[in-house]
């Protein structure tokens, strides 16, 4: 077959469709330093420390030009609770006002904002009490959320209540990796359940304060596969695994849900019983396809099951993470063109997807996997916190500006496991 041109346009998205990319206060701004996240690091129970991360808080008028310079037009970033509300009895306005800023300079370069309340950070105080355990945590984060509401007004149209509420609740309180640091099946199930109550009292207070904006949430979603698929118990079990931890959450705040936020990285295989039981899944990786740093398998055809199994819901989605751990960018450039490949077929399907927010505009502090994890379009030197603009935010701003897929700017390795279905 003649190779494709490298300047014909691939499949159209949506007209209005959203290009962008995503971060978290957390991990890119630095020296968090009323967060109970900070006090686990410096207190040395977690292995890494974020320090300065990528000192986004000072330098964010420099990234977003380099996200305007590309072609992007969307930036999904999130607002720190422990910055705006340091005490329980203290608002620090002046926190307040720079993201406020930070809202109106993405709008002055034609970036919209989708603002993000919550990502995985509270503030010392809640974590001294319960954390979100504690039965004050909810009114305390509508009070939050109400008070960044007002403050930015009609500069922000998009908010996402809570993220990757399921993974906060096992990686914290279940598996003990995360602040808290707990090990506990009950605290793991109840906090998933306070968080529905999270989301549904921001929501109101959002749409109380403004009316007329759009409110969702970032749900992680996993494709589950059986290991075996002409065995009737791992099938079954990959249907209910899928149901269980993609849905159950989203079912239980459907009634105030605007659009539905789709963070999707990769696969996970079931099989049904594995010695323990019937079921007691075991869930594995595949030993045949490359793993990415973080130990991840790539699927893009995974982005297109998922897609059509949360269109049951009638929301709009947008893909709010999608991203790969590598320093190798032209491994990146294929995962780009390959998952953006699978969102058209699914829009073809009928799915009503909005947008595109590539995980992460640059390399930052990933949680307790500390400054191993390479997902950025833009490389951080962690001695300078220099940026290194990699080839992939310029092929993302590419396609954002054609509003298509477009052939990878470069020969790349050839991964051809990655499209594997």
């Amino acid at each position: 077959m003649p190779a494709e041109p490298r300047d014909a346009p691939g499949p159209t998205l949506p007209p209005g469709f959203l290009w962008g990319a995503a971060t978290a206060a957390h991990q890119v701004e630095g020296d968090n330093t009323h967060s109970d996240w900070w006090a686990a690091e410096t207190a040395g129970l977690l292995p890494g420390a974020s320090g300065r991360a990528c000192a986004h808080r000072q330098k964010f008028p420099q990234d977003l030009d380099l996200m305007a310079a590309a072609g992007l037009n969307a930036y999904r970033f999130s607002v720190e609770w422990a910055r705006i509300q340091p005490d329980s009895d203290t608002w620090d306005d002046a926190e307040l006002a720079r993201y406020v800023e930070m809202v109106h300079a993405c709008r002055e370069r034609g970036i919209t904002p989708l603002l993000t309340l919550y990502h995985f950070s509270l503030p010392a105080w809640v974590a001294r009490r319960g954390g979100w355990l504690w039965a004050g945590a909810v009114p305390a984060f509508a009070a939050y959320v109400r008070r960044v509401v007002l403050a930015v007004g009609d500069a922000v149209d998009l908010y996402a209540t809570v993220n990757e509420p399921v993974v906060l609740a096992l990686q914290a309180y279940l598996h003990g990796a995360w602040p808290p640091l707990r090990r506990s099946l009950g605290a793991a199930l109840a906090v998933s359940v306070r968080l529905t109550g999270a989301h549904k009292a921001a929501y109101a207070a959002i749409r109380t304060a403004r009316p007329d904006a759009r409110v969702g949430c970032a749900k992680h979603v996993l494709h589950f596969r059986a290991l075996s698929p002409g065995r009737l118990g791992d099938t079954l079990m990959a249907a209910a695994m899928g149901r269980v931890f993609n849905e159950v959450w989203l079912d239980a705040v459907s009634g105030g849900l605007d659009w539905i936020g789709v963070n999707y990285y990769t696969t996970m295989y079931c099989a049904a019983g594995a010695g323990r039981g019937f079921l007691l899944p075991a869930l594995v990786r595949s030993r045949e396809r490359p793993q990415t740093e973080i130990g991840w398998e790539v699927h893009p055809e995974g982005l297109r099951r998922v897609l059509g199994s949360l269109a049951r819901f009638g929301r709009p989605i947008y893909i709010t993470e999608n991203g790969i751990a590598t320093l190798e960018d032209a491994w990146r450039l294929r995962f780009l063109r390959r998952h953006l490949l699978s969102a058209t077929r699914a829009i073809a399907d009928g799915v009503d997807v909005r947008g595109y927010f590539h995980w992460s505009l640059m390399d930052n502090y990933e949680w307790a996997e500390g400054y191993g994890m390479h997902f950025g379009l833009i490389g951080v030197e962690r001695r300078t916190l220099e940026r290194d603009v990699r080839p992939s935010l310029g092929y993302l701003g590419a396609m954002a500006q054609r509003n298509a897929v477009l052939p990878l700017p470069v020969p790349g390795p050839a991964y051809a496991e990655e499209g594997g279905r």
